[in-house]
């Protein structure tokens, strides 16, 4: 019984956005109410019907129910940077990495070694 389950908002968010809906068209696709993923996706509440809403919301996205329960995988670093900063002067990746990736140099370079870059 999924009683004891809930949904891990970021989760639903990431696997949402990873299908690549909004949140509109996840509602049109499981039968929920937008209202519902909006307030899901943050947190704030859970479903009544854990189970029904666990079993629409994973069917709508082709994961299992268990996926949404916890966290959200971490995703390839290369799969967060956009190609065109990937391919453009290594001045505008290292300030696109600054503002959206790293809050410190250590993971960085730990980063840069794992791309054989250190």
């Amino acid at each position: 019984m999924m009683d004891a389950m809930c949904i891990h908002h970021e989760a639903l968010r990431y696997y949402r956005e990873r299908a690549g809906m909004s949140q509109a068209d996840l509602a049109r696709a499981s039968g929920l109410q937008q209202a519902q993923i909006s307030n899901w996706e943050q947190g704030r509440y859970q479903p009544r019907d854990m189970e029904a809403a666990l079993e629409a919301l994973a069917g709508a996205l082709g994961v299992s129910a268990v996926d949404l329960c916890g966290p959200p995988p971490d995703e390839p670093l290369d799969d967060r940077i956009p190609e065109d900063v990937m391919e453009g002067p290594v001045d505008r990746f290292v300030a696109w990495l600054a503002e959206h990736i790293y809050d410190d140099w250590e993971d960085f370079m730990a980063w840069s070694r794992a791309r054989g870059n250190g």
